[in-house]
């Protein structure tokens, strides 16, 4: 199901930071979760290079990155 807010990501989130906190909240709340992070601090090319470093050390990790207004459209549909 849907999660509310797990995390703020703070000005100071490298690349590397990035990848490992993502890694840790899919490892903690397993496949098929939706997770929320409030990521205005960090610059979209920091995220895009923290999600390619996840994907590059653990390729066997299903997961999506989405923006705001496909994940709302999400919600929405399931809780209708």
């Amino acid at each position: 199901g849907f999660k509310q807010q797990e995390a703020d990501w703070p000005l100071h989130f490298t690349p590397e930071k990035i990848s490992k906190e993502l890694e840790g909240w899919i490892d903690r709340r397993g496949p098929g979760k939706f997770l929320y992070f409030r990521c205005i601090l960090v610059t979209p090319s920091q995220l895009v290079e923290g999600v390619r470093l996840l994907r590059e050390r653990r390729p066997e990790l299903k997961f999506e990155v989405l923006d705001p207004l496909a994940y709302f459209d999400l919600l929405k549909r399931v809780r209708g």
